[in-house]
């Protein structure tokens, strides 16, 4: 089996739940960098989501199936649904949300005690505005997102609790 460093200096064996939290939070990182530079970009370029949305809608619109016109008017809803209720509140939501997941996801990979509890509060709070939207607007997607973000609310505690405990131990061995 194969070990890894605590913050102890311990080494501890690997568990498929460690990597697990592992891939789950360098996941929750990707996530958060797209979501900072697609708003970052919307912020730069704002009719970027415009004309991708009018394309993206107008190639769907143009298949034959009952889907692809149910995409592409989709599409040509949700472009003007943003246009009337303003792209700023989808440029603050897409750079702030990026920027605070890129922050916890780097403070957990480096493994800073303090801020996994601040990483749970923030992740439940995400987790909570989750729900509310999927009971507002049930989709799939949607709860299949709320239940994996959920896992990895359970891994991040995990892990705390994990590191809180080596470090009770090495405290009381020393």
């Amino acid at each position: 089996m194969s070990t890894r460093p605590t913050a102890g200096r311990n080494p501890r064996h690997t568990t498929l739940l460690d990597r697990f939290y592992v891939v789950g939070v360098t996941i929750k990182g990707i996530d958060g960098a797209i979501e900072l530079i697609v708003g970052l970009a919307l912020l730069f370029v704002p009719a970027l989501l415009h004309s991708a949305l009018e394309a993206t809608a107008d190639r769907a619109s143009a298949g034959d199936s009952a889907l692809s016109q149910f995409v592409g008017s989709y599409l040509e809803n949700l472009d003007n649904s943003l246009t009337r209720s303003g792209l700023i509140i989808v440029i603050l939501f897409l750079t702030i949300h990026g920027a605070i997941k890129l922050a916890l996801v780097y403070c957990l990979l480096r493994k800073l005690h303090r801020a996994y509890p601040v990483a749970l509060v923030v992740l439940g709070l995400f987790l909570v505005y989750q729900v509310y939207l999927f009971v507002v607007t049930p989709t799939v997607t949607l709860g299949v997102f709320a239940v994996l973000d959920a896992v990895i609310i359970f891994l991040v505690y995990r892990e705390y609790k994990e590191l809180r405990d080596e470090a009770v131990a090495a405290a009381a061995a020393g």
